[in-house]
């Protein structure tokens, strides 16, 4: 009984923290992923048809503009479902439950350090707690709406883990292994947390492992059944960002960088930013040798205090760092070079190691690790205060968040949409310019910026400018450059080019455009 109060209390604790933290974006808005998966998904507004979640990919939903996805989270978007219908249109709810989700996490990491530590070391579980519920690195999984699947498949994944630590009937992993699906079918990185379960199994139980294996081929079964069989996604990456074009040597000279990124930024959480997109195309002191020496240290120090202390608690913790260390390391190309809420999962094995450490090696008295943890909880606090306040609104956001990846095509063509729907045209050039010359030529991404320059010089009025840009844009057969051309061609008054167009491509491969039909008929139709 007192073991439940108390982790209430630790929960009620995270919850109020988080609340008086993140109080500024508890009324902000939809950002950039929010739009398709949810605000234009009419299958998220309809909460009847949640089962059709699961036979689809997240991005590819109910009447959505976005393009087919390769993203399978059917429970993040039943989750969708679920908050939209308590708040249309409103994001309160949804931040709220995020929120919530967030301090639950904190508050079962801090169960599991308290359980894996010895009793006169719960300072330290709690300092856990509190570092990864307050570090800014974790802040966008906390605001950003389209990341829940990043405190989602860890609270599945989290309530596995304790299921296993805490029961000791030998029946216990298939409950757990229900959990471990719900992870998994929160996003693909759910996988993790199978891996981190049976790692715990092999160093803490050993025995039973029949049925830990029955019970995740049953999980793999499901899971397969429905990403390949009912939903039909066989494809596992995108092509793009930078890293996931390049070819694999590339990449190999990429990801001593990538993976000293996180832990630099774990340190010293300064440029913060939504993603980045950068490779590393030749090798130097500073961005490979540099790098790879961190990455040798790292591991050969852990080896070597393995070999020595025999730790199972530290074996566990190193392994759950490298697990998602390696799965972020671009080994396998992702959809970004590095993305700080990737570091979600990752974090808690870095910090167990850290603790691991600190505690059995050095003797700090109680009063010195209150007050450096104070002044530490202190300095995150106020750092990812500020960070919230970056994501005020859209435009904060993108100039904010290029100051540390100024060459980002994402961030830039983000930043030139809002310029444009806010019709600060002329702002919004260079931002397009540069996301045409941060792509690769006709890819689906440079025909956009090509699209956009086109519409925004059809806005100022430049008409030759326009058409040159969206001749070329209509190549790509999206419907709105076709919709922006053919006005186009109308303002130049280029009648038969604009029925030509109209009648032998446009209108052939989108028939029931009203955009389309209203000018033709503003022309008479002939």
């Amino acid at each position: 009984m007192n073991f439940k109060l108390s982790s209430i209390l630790i929960f009620l604790i995270f919850t109020l923290v988080g609340f008086a933290l993140y109080l500024p974006s508890l009324n902000y808005g939809f950002y950039l992923d929010d739009s398709f998966q949810i605000v234009t998904n009419r299958l998220v507004h309809d909460i009847s048809s949640w089962y059709l979640n699961f036979t689809r990919s997240t991005v590819d939903q109910g009447g959505s503009e976005a393009p087919g996805g390769i993203y399978y989270k059917p429970i993040m978007m039943i989750a969708y479902s679920l908050l939209w219908n308590i708040t249309p249109n409103e994001t309160i709810s949804f931040r709220v439950f995020q929120l919530i989700l967030h301090a639950a996490n904190a508050s079962m990491i801090f169960i599991v350090f308290k359980n894996l530590f010895s009793k006169e070391r719960i300072i330290f579980s709690l300092l856990v707690g509190f570092i990864f519920f307050l570090h800014p690195m974790n802040s966008e999984a906390v605001v950003f709406i389209a990341d829940l699947q990043e405190p989602l498949f860890s609270f599945f994944g989290l309530i596995a883990l304790l299921i296993l630590i805490k029961s000791q009937s030998k029946y216990s992993v298939y409950l757990a292994s229900i959990f471990l699906l719900g992870s998994v079918l929160s996003k693909e990185s759910g996988l993790l947390y199978i891996l981190v379960c049976c790692t715990y199994y092999l160093l803490f139980k050993k025995d039973h492992w029949c049925h830990l294996i029955v019970s995740l081929v049953v999980v793999a079964g499901v899971y397969f059944t429905l990403r390949f069989g009912f939903a039909e996604l066989n494809a596992v990456h995108s092509n793009t960002m930078q890293i996931s074009r390049a070819d694999f040597l590339t990449r190999l000279m990429t990801m001593p960088k990538v993976l000293v990124h996180y832990i630099h930024l774990f340190f010293w959480p300064q440029e913060i930013s939504l993603t980045q997109d950068w490779i590393v195309k030749r090798i130097s002191i500073q961005d490979f040798w540099l790098p790879l020496i961190e990455v040798i240290a790292i591991v050969c120090l852990s080896l070597v205090y393995i070999a020595r202390t025999k730790d199972k608690v530290f074996i566990l913790f190193f392994l759950w760092f490298g697990f998602g260390w390696g799965l972020h390391s671009q080994l396998i190309p992702l959809d970004g070079t590095v993305s700080d809420r990737w570091f979600y999962f990752t974090m808690v094995g870095f910090l167990g190691m850290m603790m691991t450490f600190i505690s059995s090696e050095f003797r700090i008295q109680l009063s010195r690790i209150l007050l450096m943890g104070a002044l530490l909880l202190a300095g995150l606090t106020l750092r990812t205060h500020a960070r919230i306040l970056n994501w005020k609104d859209p435009l904060t956001l993108y100039t904010h968040d290029l100051t540390v990846d100024p060459e980002s095509f994402y961030l830039n063509n983000n930043a030139g949409i809002e310029y444009f729907n806010t019709k600060r045209y002329k702002q919004a050039i260079p931002y397009f310019e540069k996301t045409v010359l941060n792509t690769v030529e006709k890819s689906r991404e440079w025909y956009a910026g090509v699209a956009n320059l086109g519409a925004i010089y059809l806005f100022l009025g430049q008409l030759n400018e326009a058409e040159g840009f969206l001749r070329i844009a209509i190549v790509n057969g999206d419907v709105k450059a076709y919709r922006a051309y053919a006005g186009t061609l109308l303002e130049l008054n280029k009648k038969k080019e604009f029925f030509e167009f109209l009648e032998k491509i446009a209108l052939i491969k989108y028939p029931n455009d009203p955009v389309l039909i209203k000018l033709k008929n503003s022309t008479g139709g002939s």
